[in-house]
């Protein structure tokens, strides 16, 4: 990610974010999958978003659902991915 450790880019979720409506086109979580998307090496063959805060990923299946990514990435929970690796 373009965006990453000092320099990350929040869900838009914190500080009660969750509950408020953005006037910002596009969303803070809408941003951070198109990046995820087009400002990466791997750019389309991103296939997950990884979040590791129940937050994020309410706030990212709603960015995913608003910005047009439905088909293009799929919000799993690092958890998720723990699961299926000991199975």
């Amino acid at each position: 990610m373009p965006r990453n450790r000092s320099n990350s880019f929040c869900c838009g979720g914190g500080g009660g974010g969750l509950w408020m409506d953005f006037e910002e086109e596009p969303k803070p979580s809408e941003e951070r999958l198109r990046e995820a998307l087009e400002d990466t090496a791997a750019g389309s063959g991103v296939e997950k978003f990884v979040v590791a805060c129940p937050m994020c990923m309410t706030m990212y299946e709603d960015g995913r659902k608003t910005g047009g990514f439905e088909d293009d990435i799929e919000i799993v929970d690092i958890a998720e991915l723990i699961v299926e690796a000991v199975r």
